[in-house]
């Protein structure tokens, strides 16, 4: 769905002299009327549901801002599976995907040198649970297939190049 045509629009606005920190404001089209506001730090990636109705934001501290249309915007902490016993020191989260049925997030998460590759560990995470699952390593792109089902490309790197692959999972 192409901006103009979704229902609502969304405003961000860094604020001068506050380091990190932006306004969110969620405007609905067709009235013009002010929806919510919030502010979050470290802004990272924002992504809206297919029919334009929901919208996830990232920060850099693994927070989300998730909201659908009639409910209030809710703020939720990511909490990542622990490998070892420690959660993974992540520096970055991008590219958030809504599922159909606005119950999932699905993400990559990585390092600095993840992100200059455009490549990162898949995670879904759980809005009504509050669990997240990391499901691939190496991740180039994922999209929702249906409800449960995903379908992702992960890279490995060669010498002199790189293989892709494609593949798909339930969640």
């Amino acid at each position: 769905m192409d901006e103009a045509s979704r229902p609502y629009h969304l405003v961000i606005q860094p604020q001068r002299g506050k380091d990190g920190e932006s306004l969110l404001r969620l405007w609905e089209r067709k009235t013009h009327r002010l929806l919510w506001e919030r502010r979050i730090m470290w802004l990272k990636d924002w992504n809206w549901s297919k029919d334009g109705r929901g919208l996830v934001v990232l920060s850099e501290d693994a927070k989300a801002l998730f909201w659908c249309e009639g409910e209030t915007p809710q703020c939720f902490e990511i909490r990542l599976p622990k490998f070892q016993g420690q959660p993974p020191d992540l520096d970055y989260v991008w590219n958030p995907a809504i599922s159909p049925d606005k119950t999932r997030v699905l993400f990559r998460g990585g390092g600095s040198g993840d992100i200059v590759s455009d490549v990162g560990t898949l995670y879904c995470w759980n809005r009504k649970t509050g669990r997240c699952k990391e499901l691939k390593d190496s991740v180039r792109k994922a999209s929702w297939l249906s409800r449960t089902r995903i379908r992702y490309t992960q890279v490995e790197f060669l010498m002199p190049g790189e293989r892709f692959t494609q593949g798909e999972c339930t969640v």
